[in-house]
């Protein structure tokens, strides 16, 4: 069983990774111009790493990453937090933004992500691949 496209993108965004490849920093204080960083080399993508550790999931991995996916779609954008209390008693509160961070720790346990930002670094530092290109936007 394959993620679907929407399970995609949100395991980029889990990931806090871009969905298509390529990066815009911006450099000036209005964000208006920016850098746009290109890895030219399949190899040094981090989303050719990700893709490739998802085909690589065992059924088992792959059903609790979907669970999780399917968690933090649940959760959505709801980050409202409720406390309750009467007098000096306090009540339940509620965190969505908690629920949310241990999702993300338990998919980026699943998917190491900062292991293969860490091996592009090192490797584009070995090779000099990728190429920057100014863009406005």
């Amino acid at each position: 069983m394959a993620l679907t496209t929407a399970q995609k993108i949100a395991l980029f965004d889990i990931l806090e990774t871009p969905y298509d490849g390529t990066v815009d920093r911006p450099t000036d204080e209005f964000s208006i111009s920016g850098v746009t960083h290109v890895a030219d080399n399949e190899d040094f993508k981090i989303q050719t790493k990700i893709n490739d550790r998802l085909t690589n999931l065992s059924t088992a991995e792959e059903n609790v990453l979907i669970s999780y996916i399917n968690e933090w779609q649940l959760i959505g954008v709801n980050v409202a937090s409720v406390d309750g209390s009467i007098g000096g008693v306090n009540g339940v509160s509620y965190d969505p933004t908690i629920q949310l961070m241990r999702i993300q720790k338990s998919v980026k346990n699943l998917i190491p992500v900062m292991r293969y930002r860490k091996e592009i670094t090192l490797g584009q530092e070995g090779n000099k691949v990728g190429m920057n290109l100014d863009s406005i936007r």
